[in-house]
């Protein structure tokens, strides 16, 4: 969880991702020198494997998080905002952090007392939101303006049995993936070069994928997301098994044949995995890069997350490490 605890405590809006990208940048450097921060804020670096003429591979997995943005500074030190993604009913009972002029400013958010509410337990619209900053106005304005980036306060806490609660999970697991499977394939002879995109702007619309998925050309790509975990409320088939491996996707979107050899691998290896069906689109930068240029077969390993787009999401390692083994494997052995 070691990638993971560094990852989450960085801070990566959708859309203004520097908090993060120099710190994967760094992280990508071990194994390769061409590492580059594009003009949309996505890290790229390409490995080659040394062969002429060889397949590109791309692994994508995108680095910014939920996030909401500062739409208005109002009398008494409160803030309203736009929301990119975030769980409102959450929003309520979390701390945030508005990412404002050179300082940061921490920020809760205003609950009318279930005294005075006309309609108990209602969740406001994002427009009916405010945040207490607990500063006059004045002094405010020089810290925060309209259109800074508000995110949940980071956090990091390691629960029992190997699991951890974050923010930014999604996808800060996938990043640790990525980062665990190059380590895991080191020193060996790859079969394709390998392409690393850690993309922004995925949680706003996939534009970090879809332009370094033009650029580069793979001739293949496996996208690495998350998807639901199983709680109460969320059982089979709509969510997979914490701690029962990755999830290997079938969608549409989605290339059989990849698919297929990236189950292989994990047989190889011994290594369980679990199937998830998205009977559309799979709401993931697979949908983006797929129709990039003149099509990429893609195919997907999501880790299972509880809790998504809330500020306590949580993982497994054991599933971390899964992903990691089957995607080694067939960067190693494809």
């Amino acid at each position: 969880m070691n990638y993971l605890k560094t990852l989450s405590a960085l801070e990566a809006p959708s859309g203004a991702e520097h908090g993060v990208a120099p710190a994967l940048a760094e992280l990508l450097k071990p194994y390769t020198s061409d590492v580059r921060i594009t003009a949309l804020g996505s890290v790229v670096g390409v490995i080659p494997c040394g062969e002429p003429e060889a397949k590109k591979l791309m692994l994508d997995a995108h680095l910014d998080s939920v996030a909401a943005f500062v739409t208005e500074l109002v009398e008494g030190g409160f803030v309203r905002v736009g929301v990119v993604g975030m769980d409102r009913r959450v929003m309520l009972n979390a701390e945030f952090t508005i990412l404002g002029k050179g300082e940061n400013v921490r920020a809760v958010p205003c609950v009318l007392p279930p005294h005075l509410q006309k309609e108990s337990g209602k969740v406001p619209e994002d427009s009916e939101m405010a945040f207490d900053t607990g500063l006059p106005l004045d002094e405010l304005k020089k810290k925060a303006a309209i259109g800074d980036p508000v995110i949940f306060t980071p956090k990091y806490a390691e629960l029992l049995g190997g699991r951890a609660a974050c923010t930014s999970g999604d996808n800060r697991a996938s990043c640790a993936v990525v980062l665990r499977a190059l380590e895991l394939a080191k020193g060996k002879k790859a079969q394709s070069d390998v392409i690393v995109s850690f993309a922004s702007q995925e949680e706003s619309g996939g534009s970090g994928a879809c332009t370094a998925a033009f650029e580069y050309a793979p001739d293949e790509a496996i996208i690495l997301d998350v998807s639901f975990a199983q709680t109460p409320d969320t059982p089979y088939p709509k969510a997979g098994k914490l701690g029962g491996g990755v999830m290997i996707g079938f969608s549409p979107r989605l290339s059989r044949e990849l698919t297929d050899r990236l189950r292989a691998a994990a047989d190889r290896i011994g290594e369980a995995y679990q199937s998830e069906v998205m009977p559309r689109d799979t709401g993931t930068d697979a949908d983006e890069i797929a129709v990039s240029g003149k099509g990429i077969p893609c195919a997907m390993l999501s880790t299972p997350l509880r809790y998504m787009h809330t500020p306590a999401e949580v993982t497994d390692a054991a599933d971390i490490e899964s992903a990691a083994k089957i995607l080694a494997e067939y960067i190693i052995n494809g």
